[in-house]
């Protein structure tokens, strides 16, 4: 699905806004949100934000190590989240720190035994 323009769009919300404050009942609208004027106008607003607060072009990549803690957590009370290789790891620990063995652990955290064994083999080395 495209975003281009559309109410999927990340500054749809605001042109949308823009638009219907500025002039209520405007006919065509691009995507079904906003006339061009108000789209441009959140987007060129938008740009000059990013530029003031020297923020980044694009967003940086992922960190593959960041681990969210609530996530583990739940994941380790048995709750079923989705979790990256680096929190089921730390849930891992978590349940081995608790007692819990490669297989429940593997029932717990709905992975393959040969997986919670590596799981805890990474914590080990």
């Amino acid at each position: 699905m495209s975003v281009h323009l559309s109410g999927s769009h990340p500054l749809a919300t605001v042109a949308g806004r823009r638009c219907r404050q500025s002039h209520p009942g405007r006919g065509f609208l691009l995507g079904g949100v906003a006339c061009g004027v108000c789209w441009e106008a959140a987007i060129r607003a938008d740009e000059r934000l990013a530029v003031e607060c020297e923020l980044p072009a694009a967003p940086p990549p992922p960190d593959r190590e960041y681990v969210d803690l609530v996530a583990v957590e739940r994941a380790a009370a048995g709750e079923r989240v989705p979790l990256t290789r680096a929190e089921k790891r730390a849930a891992a620990v978590r349940l081995a720190a608790a007692g819990y063995g490669p297989g429940p652990i593997s029932v717990r955290l709905a992975v393959s035994g040969a997986t919670a064994a590596l799981l805890l083999g990474r914590v080990a080395s």
